[in-house]
């Protein structure tokens, strides 16, 4: 994984760290430093202490997302980290899915979207809605692109915000049903979205999972989850990692093909 995101153009790397470093300027870096800035920010965000070296904690990041976080395995000895990304990513393509068809799932989500200021709203929303754009043009549907009008239209409620963003990320899974989910993460079936489109909405279903306790491949609740006060904010501090570790995993997989051609983001 180190090697496909080091080897990302400079428009790609400036789009990662901006979605994992928000605050961060990165105004007059020039672009023989931004492999420097990446690292910062990636051992940053992953926590990784400074006696580690970045890949072996990125690897115990993945293993917790998969197999503590969503337990998506129960042992990952033989599971490479291209294998692991793939399938968190088709996991929350899934369940994307089944929370856009699912009122008490998508009213959780909700719920986690009331946490969050508008412009992180606003921004999760076009890019979901640049997806669905992405994935209608593929498939040639007549569906008409509605992304920046839609955006750019009085603020929505946070009911509709979720709709229209589960509405685009749904539609991978069921545009495939029955594919297993590492499949789901190909280039070819994510009608070839950049990581910057790719990354914010399933970063935000993954967060909003993981703080409504929906924290098991079939999205059921934990029976002893603690929603005590202290309890959610040791849950949203992790919820933050979880997201980083999906946005680092959206951006992988859609690099993992070659002679990808320019798409606006």
């Amino acid at each position: 994984m180190i090697r496909t995101l080091r080897g990302l153009d400079v428009k790609e790397k400036r789009q990662l760290i901006k979605l994992l470093a928000p605050g961060l300027d990165l105004d007059g870096v020039r672009k023989e430093e931004l492999d420097a800035r990446l690292k910062l920010v990636l051992r940053r965000v992953l926590e990784v202490p400074s006696a580690n070296d970045l890949p072996e904690v990125l690897r115990r990041r993945l293993v917790e997302v998969a197999v503590t976080r969503f337990e998506l395995a129960e042992e990952v000895d033989l599971v490479a980290d291209d294998e692991l990304a793939a399938g968190i990513i088709g996991f929350l393509l899934i369940a994307a899915h089944r929370m856009a068809n699912d009122d008490a799932l998508r009213a959780e989500f909700v719920t986690f979207l009331r946490t969050k200021d508008r412009p992180q709203r606003k921004h999760w929303l076009r890019q979901s809605l640049r997806f669905e754009e992405l994935f209608e043009g593929a498939s040639n549907s007549p569906v008409a692109p509605r992304g920046r009008e839609r955006v750019e239209q009085a603020p929505a409620t946070h009911e509709e915000t979720a709709r229209e963003m589960l509405a685009g990320l749904s539609l991978v899974s069921g545009s495939n049903p029955g594919t297993p989910a590492a499949e789901l993460a190909s280039p070819d079936l994510l009608a070839g979205a950049p990581g910057a489109v790719l990354a914010p909405g399933l970063s935000a279903v993954a967060g909003g999972l993981y703080m409504a306790g929906r924290r098991s491949h079939d999205l059921t609740r934990r029976p002893d989850e603690d929603d005590s006060k202290q309890a959610r904010a040791k849950r949203a501090r992790r919820s933050k990692l979880v997201q980083n570790v999906v946005t680092i995993c959206a951006f992988f997989v859609v690099n993992r093909a070659e002679g990808k051609p320019e798409i606006e983001t």
